[in-house]
């Protein structure tokens, strides 16, 4: 089974980085509300 460089192969690659990206938003995300919940409850 060859594996086809293509168009399939992009999509893959920047999907990938546009999640990577948005997981990397999501815990800096995370970390601002953690920050916020924390003040707040004080």
């Amino acid at each position: 089974m060859s594996f086809d460089i293509g168009p399939w192969t992009c999509f893959g690659a920047v999907l990938l980085q546009k999640l990577t990206h948005i997981i990397n938003n999501h815990q800096e995300i995370i970390q601002l509300l953690n920050g916020f919940l924390v003040q707040i409850s004080q």
